[in-house]
């Protein structure tokens, strides 16, 4: 079974020009069907590639666009996400968990802000 990691090292390597494409979408294909919808890290990966390559295959998206998107999924360490929680009340204040499930690639960054009335 393919790992996150292996898949990253895999986009990598055809992102440096160390794999053609036509190589890159046969691995996927084949290394892919042991990925089950429980395994959320690599489903969540693969999913967005495989469409992707679709779309460069169908001839909607040319190969910069392809490498463009891909070189999103490698360097994903941005936040992109945010949940901001307010309080109006005298009860200090919790400590934060998110209840927002992080978008592909995203990090979820919580806010809390509380005040006393």
């Amino acid at each position: 079974m393919m790992s996150e990691n292996e898949i990253r090292e895999r986009i990598s390597r055809y992102l440096a020009g160390n794999e053609s494409v036509n190589d890159f979408a046969n691995w996927l294909s084949r290394e892919s069907s042991s990925v089950r919808y429980q395994d959320v890290a690599e489903f969540n990966l693969v999913a967005p590639v495989q469409n992707w390559l679709e779309e460069y295959f169908d001839n909607l998206m040319d190969e910069s666009m392809l490498k463009s998107e891909l070189r999103g999924l490698v360097n994903s360490t941005q936040i992109q996400e945010y949940e901001t929680r307010l309080t109006f009340d005298d009860i200090p204040a919790q400590p934060v968990s998110s209840s927002v499930k992080p978008s592909l690639n995203s990090v979820t960054e919580v806010h809390q802000v509380s005040f006393a009335l």
